[in-house]
């Protein structure tokens, strides 16, 4: 069963100089996906620096049309990014962060088909949690 995703943001920010009022245009990606995948994934307490983690793609065999991740560490640590099998952080998302895309339709090339995060220190006494939804065909 075909349905779709729909992504849309503004961005809010203050100019240089201190002027207040900044905004981007709003845009707004809508793109069909054949599977969806959207959960949590917990990092135990205690979990050591540079354990990978995967974010389950189940049905998206063929492209990751939408993404977004959202680190929530309870230790307030940056996890590295991976995506497509790759063996090192591509870049790092910082506490808190948010990171995401949208394709309207599927790229010539270079498409999306995994994503897996690290750690990048040892988690606390409590668990960390890592928000993802992807949408893909």
């Amino acid at each position: 069963m075909s349905t779709s995703f729909t992504h849309a943001g503004v961005l809010n920010y203050t100019a240089p100089g201190g002027a207040a009022g900044g905004e981007s245009p709003a845009t707004s990606v809508t793109a069909p996906n054949d599977s969806q995948e959207v959960g949590t994934v917990e990092i135990p307490a205690a979990t050591g620096a540079a354990v990978a983690f995967v974010c389950p793609f189940g049905g998206i065999a063929v492209n990751a049309r939408g993404f977004k991740i959202v680190n929530r560490t309870s230790n307030q640590q940056p996890i590295g990014i991976r995506l497509n099998g790759s063996s090192s952080d591509q870049f790092s998302l910082a506490p808190g962060g948010v990171f995401e895309w949208a394709n309207p339709v599927n790229p010539s090339a270079t498409l999306v088909t995994a994503v897996s995060f690290s750690t990048t220190a040892v988690q606390g006494a409590t668990p960390g949690y890592v928000d993802y939804y992807a949408f893909g065909t």
